[in-house]
């Protein structure tokens, strides 16, 4: 998948501040020039996002942020109902 509408994407999602319709994020990344299936916008929910922030003393911290897919994965996986 293209790293442009994964990050473009992850962008729209965290600055929103409100739910987005997968057509209204289609509108605008073909608006900025960039062409992308309802599919491949789709598969993007399903992905892990990881962020990394490093702060002025040189700790980083890592934070990975799940899905509700993936978090269904491990609660079935680990027998947790």
């Amino acid at each position: 998948m293209n790293n442009l509408i994964i990050n473009s994407v992850e962008a729209l999602l965290f600055g929103s501040g409100r739910p987005i319709r997968l057509s209204e994020i289609r509108n605008i990344l073909e608006n900025s020039g960039t062409k992308a299936e309802l599919s491949e916008i789709k598969d993007i929910y399903n992905e892990n996002t990881d962020v990394y922030v490093k702060l002025e003393d040189d700790f980083s911290l890592s934070i990975t942020v799940g899905t509700p897919k993936n978090l269904e994965f491990l609660m079935i996986k680990d027998k947790i109902t």
